[in-house]
């Protein structure tokens, strides 16, 4: 495999598999960077820096390429997608994502038990925003949450939902304005529904709802709250 990328100072780096190549003469010439190892992708950050990633880890060149930095020593698999924005990058390491915020530093964990073969790839949007593109399962945004419920968002305005933490519970509160029939269910982030919690006919005013979560693996799920034809969710970030 192969790969090319752009450096800061306007050279191009080639990877031919196992060896890495700089020109600064539009391909005239070709010399070799002094990196060597089994290569998987290269990435340019949105200040310049270029990252390869490789069987054995993480590489960043701040200065053209001459110089490489090893920035993870990994010791449970090889990287699998990489996304960078200004200082922060995620990487995703066998259903893991991975967090930076000092050039690779140190690093946290950001997003546990995801299924690593279906995250196709991860990016970055100029707000710092990060999206994981999974296969055949859609697109989904990945945003830091410091505690087990960070936040909650609602299609319905007038129809609003509250989720606080008890214990190894979730507790739920929500408005039916009418009587029908309502499902509420703990779904990942494929959409895929892990536990359901509710689903008959509620009646009109507050309800509330205890989940217990303590069996549930660490990972991003989301409460979802589905009657007729609207939803609300809750999205929960469970830590080990």
């Amino acid at each position: 495999g192969g790969g090319v990328a752009y450096a800061p100072d306007g050279s191009l780096l080639f990877s031919d598999s196992t060896e890495h190549y700089r020109t600064t003469d539009f391909g005239a010439t070709w010399h070799h960077t002094g990196l060597v190892g089994y290569f998987r992708r290269f990435f340019t950050s949105y200040h310049g820096d270029i990252y390869s990633v490789m069987d054995e880890g993480l590489y960043r060149s701040a200065n053209g390429n001459t110089e490489w930095k090893w920035l993870h020593p990994l010791n449970n698999g090889e990287p699998d997608a990489l996304a960078a924005h200004t200082r922060t990058l995620l990487l995703l390491i066998q259903g893991s994502i991975l967090r930076t915020d000092d050039d690779g530093i140190s690093w946290r964990t950001y997003i546990t038990g995801l299924e690593d073969e279906r995250i196709s790839a991860l990016a970055a949007d100029a707000s710092g925003n990060f999206y994981a593109g999974t296969y055949k399962g859609g697109m989904f945004k990945l945003t830091a949450a410091p505690a087990f419920v960070r936040d909650f968002g609602t299609s319905v305005k007038n129809d609003p939902m509250n989720v606080s933490i008890d214990g190894d519970d979730v507790v739920l509160r929500y408005r039916i304005d009418g009587t029908g029939d309502a499902s509420i269910s703990i779904v990942d982030v494929r959409g895929t529904i892990v536990r359901s919690i509710v689903d008959e006919n509620e009646h009109v005013g507050e309800q509330v709802e205890r989940i217990s979560i303590a069996s549930l693996m660490p990972g991003v799920y989301f409460v979802r709250v589905r009657r007729g034809d609207s939803n609300m969710f809750a999205r929960m970030l469970l830590h080990q």
